[in-house]
């Protein structure tokens, strides 16, 4: 299971001068050679690698809020709320065949 692909920091990036659409993000780069070597592992090992980024991102945007949910507290590491919220899909993720 890889890194989650981050966001802005919401300690930081809600002002009075700018809206949530402001506090979206590209996924970052950060892990980008991580997951390039974790995939590559996998592969060579015969296990699955899981890329976690469509449960944060869509159309390679990801947002720091969901409704009233933050993803991240601090723009890299998920809030128990939204991990709750993600935990039936990283179940099944990680437990299928």
């Amino acid at each position: 299971l890889s890194a989650p692909p981050g966001s802005a920091d919401l300690r930081s990036c809600p002002t009075a001068l700018n809206s949530p659409a402001d506090c979206v993000n590209a996924p970052a780069d950060t892990f980008d050679a991580q997951v390039a070597t974790e995939q590559r592992v996998a592969a060579e090992t015969g296990v699955r690698a899981i890329d976690p980024e469509d449960w944060f991102c869509v159309d390679d945007r990801c947002p720091s809020v969901v409704g009233s949910t933050a993803l991240y507290f601090d723009g890299g590491h998920i809030t128990a709320e939204w991990a709750r919220r993600i935990a039936p899909q990283v179940v099944g993720a990680t437990l299928q065949p």
